[in-house]
């Protein structure tokens, strides 16, 4: 099967074998091409593939306008969950240690050994609090999608308002 049929099935066909193989193919690209990570090509490949098949449906009345801006909130929060479950708690270590380097550092001029300690600390701490802060970060992400389709919600409402008063005074 050629990429163009592919794209075809998977964007006009809303086939969701092809839409992954989709994914999978144009990821690969980009790893190979552009020499992205892996999961950073992953990324872009389903925001791409996924932008584009929300395209073609609003351009073919496949779905109204404020169903495919409440997709792409849910697809972009996802994208930042998934982002933070892999990554949130070697951040969160990193920032331990560079607290503890910080605070060893200005112990060190009155005891040498405390820069290796506070750096030690600093590392537990910041592991602990990554097991526990990405959990709380992605429970936040999940108010903040909510709170953002609720924004959503009462624009169009607004919108639709003001629609109607511009209508009803030009009538």
């Amino acid at each position: 099967m050629s990429n163009g049929n592919l794209v075809s099935q998977a964007i006009e066909g809303n086939d969701a074998g092809a839409f992954s193989n989709l994914r999978k193919i144009m990821a690969a690209q980009l790893v190979g091409g552009c020499g992205m990570a892996a999961s950073v090509a992953a990324t872009v490949a389903d925001r791409g593939v996924f932008e584009a098949q929300k395209s073609y449906e609003a351009g073919n009345d496949g779905a109204s306008t404020p169903d495919i801006v409440e997709d792409m909130i849910d697809r972009n929060a996802s994208h930042v969950s998934v982002w933070l479950q892999k990554n949130g708690a070697e951040l969160c270590e990193k920032g331990g240690l560079a607290v503890g380097t910080a605070v060893g550092t200005y112990l060190a001029a009155w005891c040498p050994a405390a820069l290796p300690v506070c750096q030690k600390i600093g590392k537990v701490c910041g592991r602990a609090l990554g097991k526990v802060g990405t959990v709380l970060i992605d429970k936040g992400i999940k108010k903040i999608t909510a709170c953002a389709k609720s924004l959503w919600q009462k624009a169009k409402e607004k919108a639709g308002k003001l629609k109607e008063k511009i209508f009803s005074f030009f009538s």
